[in-house]
């Protein structure tokens, strides 16, 4: 399952692999035999025909488009004799890009719909028979388990495809030395045997022996296979992995105060009322110190007897707790985020010297003169070739001699190969056409010409009529707050009377949309991501209307349909400074911690897998676990391990501090040895401790890096590679995705560009 590395946590591209630098060495020394073998490039050709068999400009504008979105081949296959076979053969593995992307899904799936190990029951009852009401089961509908079976086989076949299909355009050699590629084989040879001998022990009969099936490597396999596939994720693993070391550090000190402070309330109150009730054993009172300082969820109930007993013993727990959560706590994120920021600045750095390397050499493959330079012919080829890879509009050459000026930061009229590496920047932004013109326009240039139609046209344009917009949706959602507050159910005069308003605003809405198509123009109004969502609203709720009139739906319905509107008042935020930038970091943050989420995904899967071995069919209604327990009075049973769904929901509590005790309490009914605790310690120090600190680290140097760029309108590449210049009658300059910046700006990129320059300077020197 080859995959060039990602750029690290990035967006949904990918990125050079990491083969090492003799491969690079090779792959910048074929540039030129690379360059010597040109063909017509008057056509437009794919990217697979161009790297295979296109001319020069083709082959760079190929090679930039690789470095870019970060899909390319291994680094020294591109000078192989059958460079053009194996290109085509790559290429068409990527084709299946969409259906290796639903079995990822699909394997993720698996674990819900699969019927857990404890439920041995003829089918359609397997779990709990004729009583299955009172295991509280999740609402995901199990597969019946040959139907389930021939779905997990098909699975299993084409996750082999993905693994082993590389070796057609890698080859044996390239491909078991990579220690990837063979980490996928390793799992997939697991999850075959276990798949094997699951279907031979169900179609053979054996299905409901407790004895054959009653536990799988299967829910554990499919999840650290989706892990590794995803290179977000396994680069979120590996700097994990590599945050260990000093993690384990500053836990060693934690468990030092946890022991000592234990064993002190512990000889304090022994033969007190705490002694009794509370701290019965050391372990015991370990056990409390420990819940008390990482959840919180037994405070103050662990230290009441002694407080009741005698108010001065608050002043041994009060500062047991402040220094646990005040100071040890902080010390934990402080390390754990700033190992998980060096590791991630190393992989950043690593990622973005690959690119780099790449670039370099198509930057050779232009120079074939070995001038060090490109002249702004060579440079308005490439941006013309780049159109056939690339979603950009058409740009003229007058738009591309801007762009060259902007970025010929010595003057000269020549793009050097440091200029060039800022060029890739600003292929990476996005131009977007400003002024194609209105329906009005095409059709009617009459009536768009003229003064009534201006007069309009810069009305609706303006910002009065965006504020205008923004009084009536807060008008509309004072009035469904009105209409809310008051029970109108029994009134059908009064019905009526808030359903003609609540259809007036709909109509208003519609009006509103018709004005802004025919003033700015369909194509321009569907650009931006908040048009798209006002107008799919303002159309549902027209529909929604016109359904009712027709009395299709209910006149109810139409509330339902006009709270979306009122989600539209987040337009009211964004249009003060203030609120704009916590509004535009808060959206953005989404992609830059989808890595650290699926990790933590990931770890909850494992978790919940186990968890569903350990405690699966021990919770129900009347268990003797539970009986007489809070956990019962307050009708929690729904929250148990009896399926996977129902566990997941279980370990989204427990990563958030509550239900641990109570969990804790319940194993210990269940399995009255000690040891049952390992589980439940292993998953608050990896998961509340470890995991969650990064994630929380990570989400407010994020947030603080996002409002900064949003404060500089922009941040540095605008700045750095001057490209206001590029702004034209048509064509405008969008900033690069907002996980980009937030990486470039978190982890240095400035410092990057300092590090390949020198890089480049040595090697000129040697």
């Amino acid at each position: 399952m080859t995959r060039v590395e990602e750029p690290l946590l990035g967006s949904s591209s990918r990125a050079a692999p990491d083969h090492g630098s003799d491969e690079i060495r090779d792959y910048n020394g074929a540039r030129n035999k690379l360059g010597s073998q040109t063909t017509a490039s008057g056509a437009s050709v794919s990217r697979a025909q161009a790297l295979a068999s296109g001319s020069t400009i083709e082959r760079a504008a190929a090679l930039v488009d690789l470095a870019e979105d970060g899909i390319g081949l291994p680094l020294d296959l591109i000078h192989s004799a059958d460079f053009g076979e194996r290109t085509r053969l790559y290429f068409l593995y990527n084709t299946f890009d969409p259906l290796w992307t639903l079995n990822i899904i699909l394997l993720l799936v698996l674990n819900f719909i699969e019927v857990p190990s404890w439920c041995s029951n003829a089918w359609p009852h397997p779990c709990g028979g004729d009583n299955t009401d009172a295991y509280h089961l999740g609402d995901v509908p199990y597969l019946h388990p040959k139907v389930f079976n021939i779905v997990e086989l098909v699975s299993l076949a084409l996750l082999i495809a993905q693994v082993l299909l590389p070796l057609t355009f890698e080859g044996p050699e390239h491909f078991w030395k990579d220690r990837l590629n063979r980490t996928f084989v390793f799992l997939s040879a697991l999850l075959a045997a276990d798949v094997i001998l699951y279907s031979i022990g169900l179609w053979a009969g054996f299905w409901s022996l407790p004895a054959v099936l009653s536990f799988r490597l299967a829910p554990y396999l499919r999840v650290v296979t989706v892990c590794c596939s995803e290179s977000e994720i396994r680069k979120g693993l590996r700097i994990l992995f590599g945050i260990i070391p000093g993690f384990l550090d500053m836990m060693t000190l934690v468990g030092i105060w946890l022991l000592f402070s234990a064993w002190l309330m512990y000889l304090l109150f022994e033969d007190s009322l705490q002694g009794e009730l509370t701290f019965t054993s050391y372990r015991a009172t370990l056990n409390e110190a420990i819940i008390a300082m990482f959840t919180g969820s037994n405070v103050p109930d662990f230290w009441m007897p002694a407080f009741n007993q005698n108010r001065i013993a608050c002043l041994v727990f009060m500062a047991f707790l402040f220094i646990s959560t005040n100071f040890f706590m902080s010390l934990i994120l402080a390390v754990v985020y700033n190992g998980y920021k060096d590791q991630l600045t190393s992989e950043y750095k690593q990622s973005y010297m690959q690119r780099h390397s790449i670039l370099s050499a198509a930057f050779g493959l232009l120079d074939e003169e070995n001038k060090g330079h490109l002249d702004i012919g060579q440079v308005s080829s490439l941006l013309q070739a780049l159109n056939k890879y690339r979603n950009m509009p058409d740009i003229s050459k007058k738009e591309m001699e801007h762009i060259f000026l902007a970025l010929d930061d010595s003057g000269d009229n020549l793009i050097s190969e440091d200029e060039f590496s800022d060029l890739c920047v600003a292929i990476r932004l996005r131009f977007v056409k400003t002024d194609e013109p209105t329906l009005l326009e095409k059709y009617l240039p009459r009536v768009a010409a003229s003064r009534s139609y201006a007069g309009f046209k810069a009305l609706v344009q303006s910002a009065r009529f965006g504020q205008l917009v923004q009084g009536v949706l807060l008008v509309q959602a004072v009035i469904i707050a009105i209409e809310s507050a008051f029970d109108v159910q029994d009134n059908t005069k009064l019905q009526a009377v808030w359903l003609n308003i609540e259809m007036a605003f709909g109509w208003l809405f519609l009006v509103e949309l018709a004005a802004k198509l025919l003033a700015h123009g369909t194509a321009n109004y569907w650009r931006k991501g908040s048009n798209r969502f006002d107008m799919l609203v303002t159309l549902g709720v027209v529909a929604t209307q016109l359904l009712i009139l027709s009395d299709v739906l209910p006149a109810e319905s139409i509330r339902y349909a006009l709270i979306l509107c009122v989600l539209r008042l987040g337009r009211v935020l964004t249009s003060v400074e203030r609120y704009s930038v916590i509004m535009s970091a808060f959206f953005s943050l989404w992609q830059v911690v989808f890595p650290v989420i699926g990790v933590t995904y990931c770890f909850s899967s494992i978790f919940c897998s186990i968890g569903i071995e350990l405690f699966g069919g021990k919770v129900f209604d009347g268990s003797p676990s539970i009986r007489g327990t809070s956990y019962e009075h307050s009708s929690y049973m729904a929250m148990n391990f009896n399926d996977f769904a129902s566990g997941m929901v279980l370990i989204f509590q427990w990563l958030n501090g509550t239900l641990y005790s109570d969990w804790q309490s319940i194993a210990s009914n269940i399995y009255p040895s000690p040891w049952i605790r390992a589980y439940f310690v292993a998953f608050l120090v990896l998961g509340t401790i470890f995991i969650m600190n990064v994630f929380i680290g990570f989400v407010f140097d994020a947030y603080y890096t996002q409002q900064e760029i949003m404060a500089n309108k922009g941040g540095n590449e605008r700045s750095a590679l001057r490209l206001e210049g590029v702004h034209g009658a048509n064509v405008e300059v969008e900033l690069s995705d907002r996980f980009q910046q937030v990486m470039d700006r978190m982890l240095g990129g400035e410092e990057l560009k300092k590090l390949t320059s020198q890089k480049g300077m040595a090697q000129e020197g040697t």
